[in-house]
């Protein structure tokens, strides 16, 4: 019976493992899909910035306050997706080189990039 109380154990194990991947994997989609979606609303924002100073300018009209509402959205959500990709080296167990910005693996002691201590 030993044996086979191993093997039971051996396979519980593996399964909790494997459903804990599982559910890494799908928290990883949902967060790509979340960060796609914030970076489609900033692209939105941006051609509607755009569409706005260059009807503001055609119609010689002040666009400022406008200006500054967009942008100030368009700083709320640059801020979300930053929250989110954090998130997401999180998971893939990565960090940011607080110097240029790139990401590393989480082991990593230099950046890959500028070579800065992490």
């Amino acid at each position: 019976m030993g044996i086979l109380e191993d093997a039971v154990i051996t396979a519980k194990g593996a399964v909790d493992f494997a459903g804990k991947k599982t559910g890494e994997i799908v928290e990883l989609s949902k967060l790509r899909i979340s960060a796609a979606e914030i970076e489609g609303k900033i692209k939105n924002l941006y051609e509607s910035l755009g569409r706005s100073v260059y009807n503001a300018a055609k119609t010689e009209t002040d666009a400022t306050a406008l200006v500054n509402e967009k942008s100030a959205q368009i700083d709320t959500l640059t801020a979300d997706l930053a929250a989110v990709q954090e998130k997401i080296s999180v998971l893939r167990e990565e960090k940011k080189c607080a110097a240029c910005g790139a990401v590393n693996a989480q082991d990593a002691n230099f950046c890959k990039k500028c070579g800065a201590q992490l």
